[in-house]
């Protein structure tokens, strides 16, 4: 952690509990702060300038350190797909012979692919590209299209007759 930043001895000990394992709410905890009202107030020491600094610099840092980067991680994803969807010969072994050998069902070689490990790889880059981002369509009542109203030039009268107008 970068030294000389002039912050509560709390505060310090917030990030370094955070930085184990991202839990706001139980880093807030563990640095000692009252834990009662400690999701909301985790949330506002996360967003204070100088905190928010110190954590993405170590965040920064430890993903230097490892190497990872969105390209390196999208490789081993593309990676883990074509791997998985690899047809690979379907093995037995055989007692008689004690050695391995391909099955086969009617004179043809079986052969198969890791289905779940392409899912999940083909599934992430998937996410990542933005190619699955789920669409909601609202209506309103009936089906019919959700009405804009601009209330800023009513009066609170009018609102209220417009609202019991929709019910």
């Amino acid at each position: 952690m970068p030294k000389g930043d002039k912050l509560p001895i709390k505060q310090l000990l917030f990030i370094k509990e955070y930085l184990i394992d991202k839990n706001a709410t139980q880093a807030y905890i563990r640095a000692g702060y009252n834990g009662k009202g400690a999701e909301v107030s985790a949330c506002q020491l996360l967003r204070k300038p100088k905190v928010k600094a110190i954590i993405d610099a170590e965040l920064n840092k430890t993903m230097n350190e490892l190497d990872i980067t969105a390209e390196r991680v999208l490789k081993g994803f593309k990676e883990v797909a074509e791997r998985s969807l690899q047809r690979v010969p379907v093995m037995y072994y055989d007692k008689e012979d004690k050695e391995y050998k391909q099955k086969t069902e009617n004179w043809e070689w079986l052969r198969t692919f890791d289905a779940g490990g392409a899912n999940t790889a083909l599934s992430w880059l998937g996410k990542y590209h933005k190619l699955f981002t789920e669409k909601h369509e609202l209506t309103g009542k009936d089906g019919w299209p959700i009405e804009v109203v601009d209330f800023s030039n009513m009066t609170a009268k009018q609102i209220q007759e417009h609202l019991k107008s929709l019910m």
